[in-house]
């Protein structure tokens, strides 16, 4: 992570990246810019990343009879199950996601500008491991499920 890190206290500090975001905003598109944007990374807002599960990912090609232009997809399910979100990236240069069991509670994410211009994704979860994707564009969608996933809280 470049902007977002932790404090003495173990605190993560967000407003570094908040500044940096507000920079680059004209060269993103909305759906990076809504990716990026407070309210995905902010610990409290209902609509954060913050503790989702990773619950797959896909890689494939945008044109796949000319086998051009590497498309990665990832899907993240927020932990009431109540919503779930899919990360779609275009035009990918480099991915790197190993062994999918281990990530698992989201911690926190960052979305920058490579020395390209491209976008550099890294995800970081709360033991430590990283997803990190570099790509010229990104789509981000997102459903609200009418079903929420039972826990021992929501049983009765």
């Amino acid at each position: 992570m470049r902007f977002i890190k932790q404090d003495s206290t173990g605190a993560w500090t967000l407003d570094e990246y908040i500044r940096y975001v507000d920079t680059i905003k004209s060269k993103l598109s909305s759906d990076a810019l809504a990716l990026a944007g407070i309210e995905r990374i902010d610990f409290f807002s209902l609509k954060s990343l913050h503790d989702a599960d990773f619950s797959g990912f896909a890689v494939g090609f945008e044109k796949p009879l000319e086998g051009k232009g590497v498309r990665v997809e990832i899907y993240l399910t927020a932990p009431s199950g109540i919503r779930t979100m899919k990360i779609q990236y275009h035009d990918v240069l480099e991915y790197q996601i190993g062994n999918i069991q281990y990530y698992h509670d989201l911690l926190v994410h960052e979305l920058t500008l490579g020395d390209e211009g491209e976008l550099v994704h890294e995800i970081l979860f709360s033991n430590g491991r990283v997803i990190k994707i570099r790509a010229r564009d990104l789509s981000f969608t997102e459903r609200t499920n009418n079903r929420r996933k039972k826990t021992k809280r929501n049983e009765k």
